[in-house]
C-alpha cells in the first residue's frame, strides 16, 4: 500500500451499522412526505381562501426540488409519488365532494409527478459529479502531501498509539537514522531513544493532550551514534481500524551546537566584560524600565540600594556640560539603531569620571523602538593619558617649530611627512601643505633626487650622512644632515632631514679668508714700507758717521742728508699713525676735538706743503675757492683727510694736473671738498672696496702704502656726520668728494 493510499485510508469515513442505516433511510422518507404534504396543503388552502387556481410551482415544485436534493433519488421519488397521490385523492377531494377537479388539476398533478421524478434523477447525478470532483481535488492534495512528506527534511513517523510501533515513515527518517523502510516497520518509538533519554511512551498512549505534545529528546541511529531531536506529536489519527499518532522529528544538532556556542560566547563575553570592568544595561523604552548590572554602580559611584536607574536619575549624575551630548546620542540610537558617546559623571565626592558608552536599539514588528541595550566602561585613565600625550605632543611640536634649523621628516620615497615652521617658511608654504610633496621637487626644483642627496645615502646604507649644499632654489648655503628612522624590524623607513642655514657663516668664512689674505698682504706691504724708510734712515746715518769720521763735511751736503733722514722718519711716523688710527677706530675710540676752522685755509696750507712733491712728480695743483668755508670740525683729523687725498692724487696722478675745489653748499648746508686728478683712475670693480681696510686701487708694489688711508679718511668723515664718494674712470682719473656738515646735522651726498 502506498503512502498516499494510507493517507486516504486514514481520512475515509467509517461505515455505519445496518440498523442505523435503515432508521436513517425511513427517517428521510418520512421527513420528505411531511414536507411535501405540508407544501401541497398550504397550496390548496390558499387556493380555497383566495379563489381560483394558484399554480403549483409557487410552493409545491420548490418543495420537490428541496426534498429530492435533501433525501436523494429514491426517497425523493417515493415522497413525491405518495404526497401527490395522497393529497390529490384523499385530502383535496375531501374539501370538494370527493371528486377530482377539472382537467387543469389533473394536468398539474402530472406535471408535479414528472418534475419530481426528473429532479430525483438529475440532482443526484449532479451531486455525484460534484463528489467525484471533490475526490479528485482531494487526491491531488494527497499527492502533494505525499511529496511534501517524502521530501521534507524533518522526519515524519506514523506510530501506533497503543504500543508505539512505527507504522510508516518518510524518506528523511531512513536517511537520518540509517534504517531501511522495512526495518523501521519492525521498530517501536522506544527503539529510537538513546539510553540517557527520558521516555514519553505513556504520554503518547493517552489522549490527554488533544493539542499534541512538543518536547526535546536524544535519539540513536542505527550505527549507535546519538543526536538531539525536537519531537512534535499529534494523537487521534485513525489508520483503518487502528488509532495512531503522527510525529514530526527534527534533528536539532546544529541548533544545540549554536546554543552551546552562544552560551559559551555569552559566558566569555560576561567574563571579558567583568575583567575589563565593563557594565551592561537594558532599557525598556516603552515601559521606561532600566536594568543595570552591579558594575554600573562602581562606574557611576552610585548606591545600588538607592539608585533605581531611571532616566531621570541617570541624567542627574551626568556632568551638566555633557548632558546634551548624552541625550543626542540616545536620540541618534533610536533613530539610526546605534550610537556611541563619551561623557562625564559626577561622583558623590565631587570627582569627575569619564565614561564611554555604546548603544544598540531593537524595534518591534510595528517598527517602533522598544528596547535599548548597551555597554559602558570607565575611560578616565585613558582620557588623562590622552591629555598628557596631547600636551606632550603640543610641547614637542612647539619645540619642533621653535628650532631655527630647517627640519623635515622624509619617508623612503623622498616624500615629506612632517616639516617645522622654519622649513615651511623657506618653502613658502603652510606646514600641512608640505605633507606628501617630494623633497627633491620643492627643495631643489628637480624631478629626481640629486647625486649628492644625503637622504638617498641614508636609505641605502642606514647610516647618518652630512653634506654642505648651496641651494639657489630656497636661497643660501646649508649644512644638511640625515639621521635614519628604522622600524621595529630594523628596516629603514625614512630619515630626519635637518638643514642648518650656514649662509652667514660661509660669508664670514669668506670675509675671514679675505681678511687673512689682506692681512698677509698688509704684512708684506707693511714690512716692505716700514723697511724702506728704516733702511734709508739707517744708511743715511751710517754714511753721515763715515763722512764725519773721514773728513769735515760741508754744510749743504750735511743738510741734504739730515733732510733725507727726516723724510724717512716722517714716513715711519705716518705709517705708525695710520696703524694707531686703525686701532682706535676698531676699538671705537676715535675721539674728535672739534673747534671752528676754515676749510679753505687748511687746504691752501696743505697744498703749499705738498707742492714741492707734486712738482717733483710733474703735477700742478690748482685750488678753486672763493670765500672762507668755516665749520666746527676737528682740525687734526680734517688736515689728515686733506693730506691723504692730496697724497693719493699726487701718487696716482701720473704727473698730470690736480684740481682742488672748496665751497659751501647752501642746499645741503655742508662744506664740499673736491679733489680731482687725471691719473690712472680706479677700476669699476674696486670702487666699492676702496674705502675698506687694506684695499688699494692698484697692486703695484712700487707705490708705497698700507691701503689704510682712504679707510681712515672715510671713518673720519663719517665721524663728523659727513660723507665721501668716488667717481672714477680707468685712464681718465678720479674725483673724491667730501661733504662736511656746517652745523650738527648730517650731510648726505647728492649727485648733480
Amino acid at each position: 500500500m502506498s503512502f498516499i493510499s494510507k493517507l486516504q485510508l486514514m481520512n475515509k469515513p467509517q461505515k455505519h451499522q445496518p440498523s442505523d442505516s435503515k432508521i436513517f433511510f425511513y427517517g428521510r422518507i418520512s421527513s420528505a412526505i411531511l414536507v411535501s404534504s405540508g407544501a401541497l396543503a398550504i397550496q390548496k388552502i390558499l387556493q380555497t381562501k383566495v379563489g381560483g387556481t394558484i399554480p403549483l410551482f409557487l410552493l409545491s415544485y420548490p418543495a420537490v426540488f428541496g426534498i429530492t436534493g435533501l433525501c436523494g433519488m429514491i426517497p425523493g421519488l417515493i415522497a413525491t409519488t405518495i404526497t401527490g397521490l395522497g393529497v390529490l385523492y384523499f385530502f383535496i377531494p375531501s374539501l370538494d365532494n370527493n371528486v377530482i377537479y377539472n382537467l387543469a388539476d389533473l394536468l398539474s398533478l402530472g406535471i408535479f409527478l414528472v418534475v419530481g421524478v426528473a429532479s430525483s434523477m438529475l440532482i443526484p447525478s449532479i451531486q455525484i459529479k460534484q463528489t467525484q470532483a471533490k475526490l479528485a481535488a482531494a487526491s491531488e492534495s494527497l499527492k502533494l502531501y505525499e511529496l511534501m512528506a517524502m521530501h521534507c527534511r524533518d522526519i515524519i513517523l506514523f506510530i501506533r498509539q497503543v504500543d508505539g510501533k512505527i507504522l510508516e515513515c518518510n524518506k528523511a527518517a531512513t536517511l537520518t537514522y540509517g534504517f531501511s523502510h522495512e526495518e523501521f516497520k519492525s521498530l517501536t518509538i522506544s527503539n529510537l531513544l538513546a539510553d540517557q533519554a527520558p521516555s514519553h511512551t505513556h504520554d503518547l498512549k493517552s489522549d490527554t493532550n488533544p493539542n499534541g505534545m512538543l518536547w526535546e529528546s536524544i535519539h540513536r541511529r542505527k550505527d549507535g551514534s546519538t543526536f538531539p531531536v525536537e519531537i512534535s506529536s499529534q494523537a487521534g489519527v485513525t489508520m483503518g481500524e487502528t488509532r495512531a499518532l503522527i510525529s514530526v522529528i527534527r534533528d536539532i544538532s546544529k541548533r544545540k551546537k549554536a546554543e552551546e556556542t552562544l552560551l559559551t560566547t555569552g559566558e566569555h563575553l560576561r567574563i571579558s566584560l567583568a575583567s575589563n570592568h565593563m557594565a551592561t544595561f537594558d532599557w525598556d523604552i516603552i515601559q521606561n524600565k532600566h536594568t543595570w548590572d552591579n558594575i554600573v554602580h562602581e562606574l557611576f559611584g552610585t548606591n545600588p540600594e538607592t539608585f533605581r536607574g531611571t532616566t531621570e536619575e541617570f541624567y542627574q549624575i551626568v556632568h551638566p556640560d555633557d548632558l546634551n551630548c548624552v541625550k543626542e546620542a540616545q536620540n541618534l540610537a533610536i533613530k539610526t539603531g546605534h550610537s556611541k558617546v563619551d561623557f562625564r559623571v559626577i561622583w558623590p565626592d565631587g570627582s569627575h569620571h569619564h565614561i564611554s558608552s555604546c548603544k544598540k536599539v531593537y524595534r518591534n514588528e510595528a517598527g517602533v523602538a522598544h528596547r535599548m541595550i548597551g555597554i559602558c566602561w570607565d575611560v578616565t585613565e585613558q582620557k588623562v593619558n590622552e591629555k598628557a600625550l596631547r600636551l606632550a605632543t603640543e610641547s614637542w611640536l612647539r619645540t619642533f617649530d621653535a628650532i631655527p634649523d630647517l627640519i623635515a621628516i622624509l619617508d623612503s620615497q623622498h616624500r615629506i611627512t612632517l616639516v617645522n615652521k622654519a622649513m615651511a617658511l623657506r618653502l613658502k608654504k603652510q606646514p600641512h601643505d608640505c605633507t606628501g610633496l617630494f623633497c627633491y621637487n620643492v627643495v631643489h626644483g628637480l624631478d629626481a633626487p640629486p647625486m649628492f642627496c644625503p637622504h638617498s645615502k641614508t636609505i641605502c646604507d642606514g647610516h647618518a650622512h652630512m653634506e654642505e649644499v648651496h641651494e639657489i632654489h630656497i636661497g643660501g648655503d646649508f649644512l644638511v644632515s640625515t639621521t635614519p628612522i628604522a622600524g621595529d624590524d630594523g628596516k629603514i623607513l625614512g630619515s630626519v632631514h635637518v638643514a642648518r642655514d650656514i649662509t652667514d657663516r660661509k660669508k664670514m668664512e669668506t670675509e675671514l679668508r679675505c681678511a687673512i689674505e689682506s692681512q698677509e698682504e698688509f704684512l708684506a706691504i707693511a714690512s716692505h714700507d716700514l723697511k724702506a724708510p728704516l733702511t734709508d734712515l739707517y744708511l743715511t746715518l751710517n754714511f753721515m758717521e763715515e763722512i764725519v769720521k773721514q773728513s769735515p763735511m760741508d754744510q749743504p751736503q750735511l743738510f741734504d742728508m739730515i733732510s733725507h733722514a727726516l723724510k724717512s722718519g716722517q714716513q715711519l711716523v705716518v705709517l705708525l699713525d695710520e696703524l694707531l688710527d686703525i686701532t682706535r677706530i676698531r676699538a671705537g675710540k676715535l675721539v674728535l676735538e672739534k673747534e671752528d676752522m676754515d676749510l679753505k685755509s687748511a687746504v691752501l696750507e696743505w697744498v703749499s706743503i705738498v707742492s714741492t712733491e707734486a712738482r717733483q712728480k710733474g703735477s700742478q695743483i690748482t685750488v678753486k675757492a672763493s670765500d672762507s668755508v668755516v665749520g666746527e670740525w676737528d682740525p687734526v683729523r680734517i688736515n689728515q683727510v686733506i693730506s691723504n687725498l692730496l697724497s693719493n692724487a699726487i701718487k696716482y696722478g701720473e704727473g698730470k694736473p690736480i684740481e682742488v675745489t672748496v665751497l659751501a653748499d647752501l642746499q645741503t648746508k655742508c662744506a664740499k671738498l673736491i679733489v680731482r686728478d687725471q691719473g690712472i683712475g680706479v677700476p669699476l670693480e674696486m670702487q666699492s672696496k676702496i674705502f675698506k681696510r687694506f684695499e688699494r686701487a692698484v697692486s703695484d708694489r712700487m707705490i708705497h702704502g698700507l691701503g689704510l688711508g682712504l679707510y681712515i679718511v672715510g671713518q673720519i668723515v663719517h665721524a663728523h656726520g659727513g660723507s665721501i664718494s668716488l667717481k672714477s674712470e680707468p685712464g681718465k682719473g678720479s674725483q673724491f668728494t667730501v661733504l662736511l656738515p656746517l652745523s650738527d646735522i648730517e650731510c648726505t651726498l647728492v649727485d648733480v
